[in-house]
């Protein structure tokens, strides 16, 4: 839980209280985690990735009719600014960098 209040940018705290709503209606569950016993894993029950699903599925279809008009190229080169990005902000927070000049 706490790899993901982080990734989040939540309070370990308030993603807790998250979790107990989510439980509470049944679409998550907690699970011990099978190699560390300090861990706990959280995991969509079938009626929360129903939810998901129900709630994620329009919203994927219209993005992805957005990237229909880019063409091969394009798409590649975004791709690949992506996973730039995505590097970076996995390698630690930038919120210590300097600002652009």
């Amino acid at each position: 839980m706490k790899t993901l209040a982080d990734r989040l940018g939540l309070s370990a705290r308030n993603l807790t209280t998250v979790a107990d709503a989510l439980e509470t209606e049944g679409l998550i569950r907690r699970a011990a985690h099978p190699n560390d016993r300090r861990a706990t894993l959280l995991e969509l029950t079938p009626v929360g990735k129903t939810a998901a699903d129900q709630s994620l599925g329009p919203r994927l279809e219209i993005i992805g009719r957005l990237f229909d008009e880019l063409t091969t190229s394009d798409r590649t080169r975004f791709a690949s600014d992506l996973t730039t990005l995505v590097a970076a902000m996995e390698s630690g927070p930038l919120s210590d960098a300097a600002p652009p000049r």
